[in-house]
C-alpha cells in the first residue's frame, strides 16, 4: 500500500511518497480503508515548526479522515466490515476530562496520521459517517467542524480565546454530526486533489488562496483494490 511521510521538516520536498506493508488489525482494531482526508494548517504548522507542540519527522501526516471499514480484528463489535467511518481528531478522549495524553497522542504530530491507503485504528477511534454526508465531506469535520462546534457549545465556549479550546471529544463529534445530519448542513469544499497530487495540495494550502476546506480523496469508490489481511475478517 502507499503512504505518504514527511521525512524532514525543511520544505514540501520533503512529503514524499513510500510503499508500505498492509497493517493487520489486532484484538479491539479495525483497519480503515481510506477514502479522504481533509488538510488543516496544524499539517502545514508542523513542517513550518510553528506547531504548539513538538512534533516527530518521519509520520504520516493529516489527523482528519473517512473511510470504511475493511477488516475488523478479534472481538471488535462496534462495527463491521463496509460500514463508513469518521475518525475522531483525538483518538482517546471519548468524553469528560481531557486525557493526560492530549499532547503526546497526536495524528501526525506523534503517531501516524491518515495520509495512507489503509490505516490500523481502535474501534473507539471512529464514528459513523452519517449517510448524508460523502467521504470528501465527512473529512471536513473532525477538526474544523468539532472545534467551531466546541467553541460554541462546549464547556469551553465561554472563554474569551479560542487558544484554550482542544478541538473536542468523540461525543462532541457526535453531536456535530448528528446536527449537521438534522439541518441538512453541507460542509463546504474548496478543491479536491487526487491521492498522487498530495503535494499540490500541500501547496495550496501554503498558498493560502483557498476559501474553505482542502480536501485529498484518497481513493474512488469504485476502485477496487485486492488486498486481503490474512487472520483478519475481511470479506
Amino acid at each position: 500500500m502507499r503512504a505518504y511521510r514527511f521525512d524532514n521538516f525543511k520544505s514540501l520536498d520533503d512529503l514524499r511518497s513510500h510503499e508500505e506493508d498492509m497493517p493487520k488489525p489486532q484484538r479491539g482494531e479495525i483497519l480503515v480503508r481510506v477514502r479522504a482526508v481533509s488538510l488543516n494548517y496544524r499539517d502545514l504548522a508542523m513542517l513550518l515548526g510553528r506547531y504548539v507542540s513538538d512534533s516527530k519527522p518521519g509520520l504520516i501526516p493529516t489527523s482528519d479522515a473517512t473511510g470504511e471499514v475493511f477488516a475488523v480484528g478479534e472481538g471488535v463489535d462496534a462495527c463491521q466490515v463496509g460500514d463508513r467511518v469518521m475518525g475522531a481528531f483525538h483518538s482517546r478522549w471519548f468524553g469528560g476530562q481531557m486525557p493526560k495524553t492530549i499532547d503526546t497522542d497526536g495524528y501526525g504530530s506523534q503517531k501516524d496520521g491518515w495520509l495512507v491507503e489503509y490505516k490500523v485504528v481502535s474501534q473507539e477511534a471512529v464514528i459513523a459517517l452519517p449517510d448524508g454526508l460523502s467521504f470528501e465531506e465527512g473529512s471536513t469535520v473532525p477538526c474544523a467542524g468539532l472545534t467551531a462546534w466546541t467553541a460554541l457549545s462546549g464547556p469551553m465556549a465561554t472563554q474569551a480565546s479560542f487558544r484554550f479550546i482542544k478541538v473536542g471529544d468523540r461525543q462532541g463529534l457526535e453531536d456535530v454530526t448528528r446536527a449537521i445530519t438534522m439541518s441538512g448542513l453541507k460542509p463546504v469544499i474548496d478543491r479536491v486533489f487526487k491521492f498522487e497530487e498530495a503535494r499540490a495540495a500541500f501547496e495550496h494550502l501554503q498558498a493560502a488562496q483557498f476559501v474553505s476546506k482542502i480536501v485529498i480523496r484518497v481513493s474512488d469508490v469504485e476502485k477496487a483494490i485486492g488486498y486481503t489481511v490474512p487472520g483478519a475478517d475481511n470479506r
